[in-house]
């Protein structure tokens, strides 16, 4: 099956991290907490990066409002060893401080989770196994719910799945770069950001996994340079 390029219309956040954090699909800006940093270290133009405790992004959007919805998360990571043992990653909303849906990494065991909490204290976990991604390379992963089918791919391959009938609980806050109660700085480098709010075909994440590999045979434009074209998509 050939590649195929998602519909835009569901993409409710896209961060390229090229100039600001700023949503370029619509207005779900992310607020900067802390000083992160715009790098020439990136999978695709400039990128995020990470250094320090008490550094992330955040932003408040009804269209985060999860619920019991499907949906598609895909960002880049380098990162390093040495880091601290807590999960970070990217978590939506939740209590006050608590998330409810973490998509999560761990820098000491290198495995990837999907965390899912109807009270932001005790936890519905899915996790890879361990050391399945690398240190100091850019590494992408996608997290995807369809119905009760939730899924974890690494690098366009699936790492972990299962079938769960949880109803999780969300409120409209998103964090970047933090772990579930805000206390750890995911320190590194990060890009390519999107948020859709459909579960994607094989065939639409064999797409962005593509857009985003240097050297591979499907190279699709982010954004071409009169802006009109989103990763492929004409809005």
């Amino acid at each position: 099956m050939a590649a195929t390029a998602p519909n835009s219309a569901n993409c409710k956040g896209y961060y390229t991290f090229d100039t600001n954090y700023d949503d370029s699909t619509d207005n779900n800006d992310l607020t900067a907490v802390g000083v992160p940093t715009i790098t020439s270290t990136a999978i695709y133009g400039k990128g995020l990066n990470i250094s320090g405790s008490g550094i992330y992004l955040k932003a408040t959007s009804s269209n985060f409002n999860l619920s019991t919805a499907d949906f598609t998360v895909y960002y880049w990571f380098n990162i390093s060893s040495g880091l601290p043992s807590s999960n970070i990653g990217f978590e939506f909303g939740g209590s006050t401080n608590y998330h409810s849906v973490s998509l999560s990494l761990s820098p000491s065991t290198r495995n990837i989770g999907i965390h899912k909490s109807t009270n932001g204290t005790s936890w519905n976990s899915l996790i890879s196994s361990a050391g399945i991604w690398s240190y100091n390379t850019w590494n992408m992963v996608t997290y995807t719910r369809s119905g009760d089918d939730w899924t974890i791919y690494l690098n366009n391959v699936s790492v972990a799945t299962h079938n769960s009938g949880d109803v999780i609980t969300t409120d409209t806050r998103i964090s970047m770069c933090t772990n579930y109660n805000l206390a750890s700085a995911g320190t590194g480098n990060w890009d390519e950001l999107s948020i859709f709010n459909t579960a994607h075909s094989t065939d639409e994440m064999d797409y962005m996994y593509n857009s985003g590999s240097p050297g591979s045979a499907q190279q699709y434009p982010f954004i071409a340079a009169n802006n009109t074209i989103f990763m492929g998509m004409n809005f």
